[in-house]
This record gives structure tokens, C-alpha cells and sequence, in this order.
């Protein structure tokens, strides 16, 4: 059957660049192709913790995953974005991003969904979050 890993973060707000890359054409539309939703213009940030937990993440940069082609649009270009479906604390089915050009650290790991999970989830800085990452 399908691998499984398991990751836990704690929400916190981000720069808003993860709502930047997701409403881009260039991505959005592979999104919809690929993962078969269209994600909410946003990420929800999440901060690793454990040394488990980072070596998940470092698992998931080994890993092919879903690639997103990156695309240039005339002011500058954007690079690949690799992703994996997951499932948001037991309840929500979104993605995990792996953005390449990225300001944040090793720690950290950017997810969508259809929905706002902060709303639907109703979470705030600081809640841990369990993603089961399907690989």
C-alpha cells in the first residue's frame, strides 16, 4: 500500500509569500491538473520541532513527489515546487509544499488546501499540527 510519513509542526505566520506562489497562473493551474483541487490563496506556515521531524522533511527532499514546473512571466521566474498529498490533523486533505526559493529554514514546511485550514481548522500561532504526508 502507501507510504506514510508523519510530521508535526506549530502553525506561525509567515511573510504571505506562500499566497503569492499559489495564486500564480503558472502554478495554480498544475495545482487543479495535478492535485485535483484549486488551493486556497495562502499557506499555512509550519514550524518543525523535533529532530524527527526535521529529518522527515529531509526524507520528503529525497523523495520525487508531485512536481510543479516552475515558469518565467516576464518580470522573473519561478522555480519548481515539489509537493505531497497529506492529510491535515486526520481531517483535511491538502498538500505539503517543498518550495525551493524559499527565505525559511530547513524547519519549516508550507501546506494547502481547498480551504483556509486556519479557519476550518480553527487554528492559531502556536497549535501543533499533525500531517500524515502520503508518499
Amino acid at each position: 500500500g502507501e507510504r506514510i510519513i508523519f510530521v508535526n509542526g506549530t502553525v506561525f505566520s509567515g511573510y504571505g509569500e506562500g499566497a503569492y506562489y499559489v495564486t500564480k497562473g503558472g502554478y495554480r493551474d498544475q495545482f487543479v491538473e495535478k492535485l485535483g483541487f484549486e488551493p486556497f490563496p495562502g499557506t499555512l506556515n509550519l514550524k518543525l520541532k523535533s529532530v524527527a521531524d526535521i529529518k522527515a522533511r529531509d526524507d520528503l527532499e529525497h523523495l520525487s513527489g508531485i512536481v510543479i514546473k516552475g515558469f518565467a512571466n516576464g518580470e522573473r521566474s519561478f522555480g519548481d515546487v515539489k509537493c505531497f498529498r497529506a492529510l491535515i490533523n486526520e481531517e483535511v486533505e491538502g498538500a505539503v509544499l517543498m518550495i525551493h526559493r524559499t527565505h525559511y529554514g530547513r524547519d519549516v514546511l508550507e501546506v494547502i488546501a481547498r480551504e483556509s485550514l486556519r479557519r476550518k481548522l480553527g487554528l492559531r500561532d502556536g497549535d501543533l499540527v499533525q500531517l500524515k504526508v502520503l508518499l
